[in-house]
Formats: structure tokens, C-alpha cells, sequence
């Protein structure tokens, strides 16, 4: 087993990261948790040239600024981002990897047990890669809490370079949330999320998908009847019948 390290996050103080092949970046507000999780997670990898990183949330930032404060200055081949509550099948991380040995594979999504890698509520991502689409960003930084992960699995899939093997199991422990049943019921949801992804998504993520791609994913991310796009299209259509 590799011992995880803490590494404290704030937004004015640069993160000091092992080099390593690959990182597992996981944005933790309760450290004894973290620890756990990621001890579990290291003795089922499979993989030695790796770190297990909780990132020390200080000022609460988030999950996504956490994580885009930790990858600037991530020394690594490959990023995965986890929470505190996660839960790894065996050989849950040299599965992933080996969806990597295809030069075309530059994103793919660990089996949640609840998306089919519709979205990568946990994944892995290329770093080079990563980094010529938000300019140095994991995540888009316009996302407060929700989607980010959205857009990314569709930026990938868009571009061809999505990866999914369902055998490559990481999974959310949160025994309450089946009883949530919508993104609006979360205590962090924030609907400006929901409306820039929609914008972004119909835009392309600043051209980096083209127009096939936005029609060929649209039903797979946006529901037209809940949608802020949706709705306006539906007050026009009424206005001007």
C-alpha cells in the first residue's frame, strides 16, 4: 500500500505535489475520512507510480476550484479526481490505465454505478491534454459546484477521445443521496451551474466540440422541458405563434 499524504489547499499559496505517473486528487473538508478512503483505494490499484493526494479544502472552497488549484501545479502523465466518500473496486486504477494505451484515449469515467459514463462523476485525464482546454484548469472555473464534470465527458466524447470500462469500478458512499432524487435537492446545488452549462454545451464549449457533436449528445446532457435554453425557446415560440 502507498500512504496517502495531506496537502493543505488555499487560493493565494501554491500546492506542493509529488511527481508522480499519475495523481488521485482527492478534495477532502474531513481528513480522517479522506485518509481512509484513499488507503482503500491505494491497496486496490495495482499500480505503484502513483500518489494518493487529500487536498486539505482550507477555505472551503470547493471540489472544483480545490482540484484546479491542485493541478497547476500537478507534476504528472495522468489525473484522477475522487472525493472523500469513494469506494474502489479491485484494480479499480490499472484499469484505468490501461485505457490509456490507445493515443487517442485522453479522458474516460470510472463506473460510478450510476451514469454508464454518460458523465464522469469520477475520472482520469490526460494532463497534456487537460491542459490545452481550460488553459491550465482541471475543471472550467465558471462552475460553482455542479457540472463541470458534465462538460468535460462531453467535451471528450465530442472529440472523440472518451474512454469507459465498466469494469473500472470507483463509486460515491452516500447512503442518502439515492433519496434525493434531484440535482436541485442538493445542498451545494446551485442553478447558475445548470444554466452555464446549457449556454456553454449550445456554444460548443468555446468551439472545442462542433456542431454534429452538439447534436449527436444533446439528449444524452440537456432536457428541453427543464432546460433554461428550453424554456426560452418555448416563450418565444408562444410569443410569436
Amino acid at each position: 500500500m502507498i500512504d496517502p499524504i495531506i496537502v493543505d489547499v488555499l487560493d493565494d499559496r501554491p500546492v506542493s505535489l509529488p511527481a508522480r505517473r499519475h495523481l488521485v486528487l482527492c478534495p477532502s473538508i474531513d481528513q480522517e475520512t479522506a485518509i481512509k478512503s484513499l488507503r482503500l483505494l491505494s491497496i486496490r490499484a495495482g499500480v505503484q507510480d502513483v500518489a494518493f493526494v487529500a487536498l486539505n479544502d482550507v477555505r472551503r472552497g470547493g471540489f472544483i476550484r480545490t482540484i484546479n488549484n491542485a493541478f497547476v501545479s500537478a507534476d504528472a502523465e495522468f489525473v484522477s479526481y475522487v472525493a472523500q466518500d469513494a469506494f474502489a473496486g479491485v484494480e479499480w486504477l490499472s484499469r484505468m490505465e490501461s485505457q490509456f494505451t490507445s493515443r487517442s484515449v485522453n479522458f474516460a469515467g470510472y463506473n460510478c454505478g450510476k451514469w454508464s459514463g454518460r458523465i464522469a462523476a469520477f475520472g482520469c485525464a490526460r494532463a497534456s491534454w487537460l491542459r490545452n482546454i481550460y488553459s491550465g484548469n482541471f475543471f472550467h472555473p465558471e462552475y460553482i459546484s455542479h457540472r463541470a464534470d458534465n462538460e468535460l465527458t462531453a467535451i471528450a466524447r465530442g472529440q472523440e477521445c472518451y474512454s469507459y470500462d465498466p469494469a473500472c469500478i470507483l463509486v460515491e458512499v452516500d447512503y442518502d443521496k439515492p433519496f434525493r432524487n434531484k440535482e436541485d435537492s442538493a445542498s451545494n446545488f446551485h442553478a447558475e451551474d445548470r444554466n452555464t452549462f446549457e449556454k456553454r454545451f449550445d456554444e460548443g464549449f468555446d468551439g472545442l466540440i462542433d456542431a454534429g457533436a452538439i447534436g449527436r449528445l444533446r439528449s444524452d446532457y440537456i432536457k428541453e422541458r427543464k432546460s433554461f435554453v428550453g424554456k426560452l425557446r418555448k416563450t418565444f415560440q408562444t410569443k410569436f405563434r
